[in-house]
């Protein structure tokens, strides 16, 4: 499946138009030169305080899109000019914004918003160019499914972080307030790490898999299963202390259940593939293998997004999910001026990246309506409307945008650096399946 380039320019037109809604929306403009010259001034000279931090988080996740977005739709050129032209195009998009901010009472302009969002836009731009080198650079290399492990560790370790620091336990320690130092007093002034409260027995299911992923991952680098093990297991146990101890300079409780489970998980998850792994690939090969995982990933996405797994029954509160106010992007993290509203846009991106990835190698189909990275968007769907039936989930369009961005941008970086269907998940009859099996062989 190729996509049309004027597809892709469209796509950057509608997420650039996504930008200009969310800086200036509600901007109620008024036409006063002297007050904007105040306003200049205040602009350029700055009085950063907390409020800044997360604003600036903000600008630097909305521009990211921005940047990561121009390197995939435009033809590949140097490195230089890649880079460069998303940092441009950025601070041209971030003047013209903070410009008009200058002639609204209700917004504050300030050239660090121009700073942050093209630092933004660059970041943005090199995450993707990264992801390209190492797909390149791997491509040859022997690994499980056609596409490198690495890919889905890097992806799925992001969202777990995420989910660890952020977007769960939410509710401040009392009196954790000023700069990051006094924050981690109060928090470990108040931790108690003599209970193992609370444990989390939902998430061994969300971080197990992380454990599988790096095992996977190491062994595709040349190491033997038990020396991946233990790797893994080291890394699960620093990556959930890591985990819950940044979560201090936040000024969120620092508790020891939540590393117990997360390391639980994660060692558990990492014995599962040193010991899974080399039992089941010798049986499990091509086509059957590829649908295992994408079954299992598919998986995973529903369990992400149907947490805490409770059916909401009320028609009133079903309805009420059906909205059409969730459909406007962004709309249902604008009340919300905290890193939780950052997380929750770069957490299903990088858990839906790796699967565009993987369809690059092996889509459902080869062409139709299932064909390319078009079964990844039809899950990003799926998972987030059965969000209407779970109680104490938000259902939100903007998820479903992000997730296809994420899945079409994982596609499309693949497929440049030059992979190639192995097959299609689906038998696609007797010519489909000779071709697939010429592939596995060859």
């Amino acid at each position: 499946m190729r996509v049309p380039r004027s597809a892709r320019l469209l796509a950057l037109a509608g997420y650039t138009l996504v930008i200009l809604w969310a800086t200036l929306h509600g901007l109620h403009p008024e036409a006063d030169l002297g007050k904007a010259v105040l306003r200049l001034g205040r602009a350029v000279h700055p009085s950063p305080s907390a409020r800044d931090v997360i604003d600036a988080a903000r600008n630097l996740v909305l521009f990211a899109g921005l940047g990561a977005l121009w390197v995939v739709v435009t033809p590949t050129t140097t490195l230089r000019r890649t880079v460069a032209t998303p940092l441009v195009i950025g601070a041209t998009i971030s003047g013209f914004v903070e410009s008009l901010q200058l002639f609204s009472p209700v917004r504050a302009a300030s050239i660090l918003d121009i700073l942050t969002n093209t630092v933004g836009a660059g970041m943005g731009a090199g995450a993707i160019v990264t992801l390209a080198a190492v797909a390149a650079r791997l491509k040859t290399r022997k690994s499980f499914v056609g596409v490198p492990a690495v890919v889905f560790l890097g992806g799925y370790a992001v969202a777990a972080l995420l989910e660890a620091v952020i977007l769960v336990r939410q509710e401040p320690v009392l009196g954790a307030v000023g700069g990051p130092v006094a924050r981690i007093a109060a928090v470990l002034a108040s931790a108690d790490f003599g209970t193992f409260g609370p444990i989390l027995l939902g998430d061994v299911l969300l971080f197990l898999p992380l454990g599988l992923m790096a095992v996977a991952t190491d062994v595709e680098f040349g190491h033997g299963y038990s020396a991946a093990f233990r790797r893994a297991a080291v890394a699960g146990v620093l990556f959930a202390i890591v985990g819950e101890l940044v979560r201090a300079p936040l000024g969120l409780p620092v508790q020891l259940g939540p590393i117990l489970t997360h390391a639980f998980a994660m060692v558990a998850g990492a014995w599962l593939g040193a010991w899974g792994l080399p039992r089941l690939t010798p049986r499990i090969r091509g086509r059957e293998r590829a649908r295992l995982a994408a079954l299992g990933y598919a998986a995973l996405m529903a369990l992400w997004a149907w947490r805490p797994y409770v059916p909401e029954t009320r028609l009133e509160a079903i309805l009420a999910q059906l909205d059409p106010v969730r459909w406007i992007p962004l709309a249902a993290l604008a009340p919300r001026f905290d890193l939780f509203s950052v997380a929750d846009v770069v957490s299903p991106f990088f858990l839906y990246l790796p699967l565009g990835a993987f369809l690059s190698g092996w889509p459902a189909r080869r062409a139709g309506p299932v064909g390319g990275c078009l079964a990844g968007v039809y899950l990003a769907a799926v998972t987030e409307l059965g969000q209407v039936f779970v109680a104490g989930r938000y259902f939100s369009g903007t998820d479903v945008m992000i997730q296809t961005a994420a899945v079409a941008i994982g596609w499309t970086v693949m497929r440049r650096v030059g992979y190639r269907p192995y097959g299609a998940l689906v038998t696609e009859g007797r010519r489909g399946a000779g071709e697939s099996r010429r592939r596995k062989t060859a």
